[in-house]
């Protein structure tokens, strides 16, 4: 019998700092974009939205970074997520420097100011 070998897959991965209008618009393009939480942090802030926990006033409290895994290395569909009432404010890889949170918070205060 004949020895079946198999072909990976390449796949590709980057991390989406995304604004969320509600957890269930965040779960779905979670779900749809093939995206889970980057770390910890992450998964605490999503519970809390989940659980009505975010300071009112904070701008930053929905802002929510993932690792999103693809098959063919295309930027994340902005306008999709846009659908879903979340923002990207940034994707790149993860071997780079993330955002620092003075950034997210300049890049929401410009997307409330619009």
């Amino acid at each position: 019998m004949a020895k079946k070998t198999s072909k990976k897959e390449q796949r590709y991965v980057s991390v989406l700092t995304v604004l969320a209008s509600t957890v269930d618009a965040l779960v779905d393009m979670m779900r749809y974009d093939g995206c889970f939480p980057y770390l910890e942090d992450d998964v605490r802030r999503i519970q809390a939205m989940a659980h009505d926990e975010i300071m009112p006033g904070d701008p930053t409290g929905r802002v929510v970074r993932l690792t999103r895994v693809s098959a063919s290395g295309e930027s994340a569909t902005e306008a999709r997520w846009r659908s879903f009432g979340c923002v990207v404010l940034d994707e790149r890889r993860p071997d780079v420097d993330q955002l620092t949170q003075a950034e997210i918070a300049a890049r929401v205060a410009a997307r409330t100011v619009q």
